[in-house]
């Protein structure tokens, strides 16, 4: 499994609300956990993603959340063999993160690739 750091910054709007539900649809989380367990909150129009897929294939799935929005914006797709970062919020245990279930950074659920 790789583990893909995905940056998208949408054009010509400020409301990434439904960018989030298409990806969330396509199994892209919007926080990342550290080794000791911790889950961390990524910053707005970053989404973590770990899977079997390609890179290609990563940006195909980004690229229909952001068709199936209606708006347009730029991807950015990192496949990491280790992340580190700094001054990230820690998710809360009873949070729910947006709607988002994370376990042990794999979500719970069938994804929408289209």
């Amino acid at each position: 499994m790789t583990k893909f750091t995905v940056r998208i910054e949408l054009h010509d709007t400020d409301d990434y609300e439904p960018l989030h539900e298409q990806m969330e649809r396509r199994e892209f989380l919007r926080t990342i956990e550290a080794n000791d367990g911790s889950v961390y909150h990524l910053p707005p129009g970053e989404y973590n993603q770990i899977s079997d897929r390609t890179a290609r294939e990563v940006r195909a799935a980004a690229t229909a959340a952001i068709r199936a929005t209606g708006k347009k914006g730029a991807i950015l797709v990192t496949p990491s063999s280790g992340r580190y970062w700094r001054g990230l919020d820690e998710v809360e245990h009873d949070e729910e993160d947006d709607g988002c279930l994370a376990l042990g950074n794999t979500r719970v659920g069938r994804p929408d690739w289209s």
